[in-house]
């Protein structure tokens, strides 16, 4: 038997020139992101790291294998275009009240797209 869950599904978009500086926000629900996209106008390429300030745990991914915490790669835009995907772990939850932190590794990243559905989700049976 399969399972499946229904939830809403929303973005935080986060810009600016700046976000080489950490950039926080206090989650007022509850969610879990389920990817990222990030906008890179340099042709070199760049890092991103979001973090669950209040719990200490790192919500983006290494490329590494398997993959674990840490800071995700972002390809130029000579590769992928103005917008590539970032690796997020398995379990990239945050909870009501949590501080969510953003830091890029340059000031050519210019758009955070955190995409995110509501939690806790209802479930659903699959036969």
């Amino acid at each position: 038997m399969a399972t499946a869950e229904i939830c809403s599904q929303f973005d935080i978009v986060i810009k600016g020139n700046d976000l080489n500086v950490a950039k926080t926000f206090l989650a007022s629900r509850s969610f879990s992101i389920v990817g990222i996209t990030v906008s890179n106008t340099a042709a070199a390429p760049a890092t991103l790291t979001v973090t669950n300030a209040t719990t200490g745990v790192v919500l983006t991914s290494t490329t590494a294998a398997p993959p674990i915490q840490g800071p995700a790669f972002i390809a130029d835009q000579s590769v992928v275009g103005c917008s590539t995907l970032a690796a997020v772990i398995d379990a990239a939850d945050v909870s009501e009240g949590d501080t969510v932190s953003v830091l890029t590794s340059a000031t050519t990243v210019t758009k955070v797209c955190l995409h995110c559905v509501g939690s806790p989700a209802q479930s659903i049976t699959i036969s």
